[in-house]
């Protein structure tokens, strides 16, 4: 036991006078401090979602009236609603190193996103199903993380992103009192949170090739307001949040070169779906 102890002791001492030569740029998308990288992404997913509540504002003879409803009122087929968004997103990300272990990034880019309100049922129920144009999405966050001499990293990421997006492909909506709308004007405003946690492995190939599998965990939420206007002139609108806030993802980095590098994800859970991306790191010679 004794001699155990000491071992760890040993290692424990071995690993923190390596800290300085250990730099993070070996793993977990991180790059030394004053560094910068760039990257295009693709990235595609479902999120589940879950109606909060909606508005509805009608003018009757020359009166205002508005009622707030909730997902109750679609009462008879609640069972069968099940709103999602899809989303496919491209961007550009732009990373610079506070410190050789904490990340700033930035990311612009567009969106592309599928509504879908309902499942068609054998219920008489219509299904509210759209494609949205092209869209703007952007955000931004911190990344931290330390990487071990034998390999193993450890990261962290807080992250928030905003969209919007508008004029869906479906030109007929059924509100929550099944009533048919003949829609003129439709826009989404998208609101993304996410805090992850990830656990990787750098194997090093050859002195400028390297593997990095990893996995992890996140917590993420979206806030989505879809607002719609009929050609009559009335407003509409409807609030949905994530159902499922928590989920798992796992992915593969090639480090091509020391500056070139390719990255391909997985996810399930809060976001289904996968992602991609090609980075470049300058600085690094």
């Amino acid at each position: 036991m004794k001699k155990a102890a000491l071992l760890v002791l040993l290692f424990t001492v071995a690993v923190l006078f390596n800290v300085e030569a250990v730099k993070a740029e070996s793993g977990g998308d991180l790059i030394e401090k004053d560094l910068f990288d760039t990257s295009l992404t693709v990235d595609y997913g479902r999120r589940k979602m879950k109606l909060d509540y909606g508005k509805l504002d009608v003018n009757v003879g020359g009166v205002l009236t508005q009622t707030v409803y909730t997902q109750e009122y679609k009462a008879d087929v609640n069972e069968f609603v099940k709103p999602s968004l899809t989303d496919t997103i491209y961007s550009a990300k732009f990373v610079y190193g506070i410190n050789d272990y904490i990340n700033f990034f930035v990311n612009l880019g567009v969106i592309f996103d599928e509504y879908k309100d309902a499942e068609p049922m054998d219920v008489g129920y219509k299904a509210n199903v759209g494609k949205s144009e092209a869209g703007i999405y952007a955000g931004g966050g911190l990344r931290a993380g330390y990487k071990f001499p034998f390999g193993l990293y450890i990261a962290g990421t807080g992250m928030f992103n905003m969209g919007r997006v508008s004029n869906y492909s479906f030109n007929e909506y059924e509100d929550a009192f099944g009533n048919i709308v003949v829609i003129s004007e439709s826009k989404n405003n998208i609101y993304d949170w996410e805090g992850n946690l990830i656990f990787g492995y750098d194997i090093s190939v050859s002195p400028s090739f390297r593997i990095i599998p990893y996995f992890g965990g996140r917590y993420s939420d979206r806030y989505s307001k879809l607002e719609l206007r009929s050609s009559g002139g009335n407003y509409y609108y409807e609030e949905y949040s994530s159902k499922t806030k928590f989920g798992g993802f796992g992915g593969m980095e090639f480090r091509l070169t020391k500056q070139l590098s390719f990255k391909a994800e997985v996810g399930l859970g809060d976001k289904t779906g996968f992602g991609a991306a090609l980075t470049y790191r300058f600085g690094i010679e």
